[in-house]
């Protein structure tokens, strides 16, 4: 199977799994069953997302596109000002993880904590593997053109 179909696959396996999620929630009358239930369709539906992005990734046509420097420095902005909550969040759940004796609790706070962690991790990676891939810098306008005009020798 080719990754493009395993990823389209996979989609419709995610959204199946969210059905099922929401099917099960109207027999369910506990609030924190619910609540978890629901979490999981969040995840599922986040998961899609990325589905969607390695479909786009590798689509010849709607693949990523050229950014420019200002376009990144801003996006640089904001994903500097999101890192900086995510980690606020990570110190915060960390902090709340330590104090907590009910292993129930415990165990919801580190799964957030997990997920506050990888957004981290995910979105510094964003910024280096995929902003900078896409910027298209001065220097890389001019060779094309030069490439494009240039005589042959």
């Amino acid at each position: 199977m080719e990754k493009l179909e395993f990823y389209q696959n996979q989609i419709i396996l995610e959204e199946s799994i969210m059905k099922a999620a929401t099917v099960s929630l109207t027999v369910v009358e506990n609030k924190v069953i619910t609540e978890l239930i629901k979490s999981i369709t969040m995840d599922s539906k986040k998961h899609i997302s990325i589905l969607n992005a390695l479909i786009a990734l590798n689509s010849e046509t709607s693949g990523i596109k050229m950014i420019s420097e200002e376009i990144r420095d801003e996006l640089k902005k904001k994903i500097d000002h999101h890192l900086q909550l995510e980690k606020k969040a990570i110190d915060t759940y960390q902090e709340m993880w330590e104090q907590l004796e009910n292993e129930k609790e415990k165990l919801l706070i580190k799964t957030i904590l997990n997920d506050e962690i990888r957004h981290h991790e995910l979105l510094l990676k964003i910024y280096q593997f995929i902003i900078q891939d896409v910027t298209l810098k001065d220097e890389d306008v001019f060779q094309i053109i030069w490439d494009d005009i240039k005589p042959e020798f």
